[in-house]
């Protein structure tokens, strides 16, 4: 018994794998958004994905979020920059109570 290639198939898995805390499947639908597998290319996407991969340790995840530092992936800072802000934003809210 085979199994026909179904790119749209793959990706759905993948995000339902993601979505349940499988961290190869996180990594997985970062490629598939990457790439463009079953879905439309989005880094941003891609980058999100790789990030949650990389924060439970999966190491393709860590992989691939590093590559997309090399290479000047734009998602990638932008999320690290989010993330900077939103750190900010909590710490200064701490210090200054209303």
């Amino acid at each position: 018994m085979g199994v026909t290639a179904n790119p749209r198939k793959a990706a759905e898995y993948y995000q339902k794998g993601a979505l349940l805390g499988d961290v190869t499947s996180m990594c997985n639908l970062g490629y598939c958004y990457e790439v463009g597998i079953g879905l439309t290319i989005d880094k941003a996407k891609a980058a999100e994905w790789y990030q949650k991969a990389a924060n439970n340790g999966q190491a393709r995840g860590q992989n691939n979020l590093g590559f997309f530092y090399q290479h000047g992936s734009g998602s990638a800072r932008l999320l690290v920059l989010l993330f900077l802000l939103r750190l900010f934003l909590l710490s200064s809210s701490s210090e200054n109570p209303s």
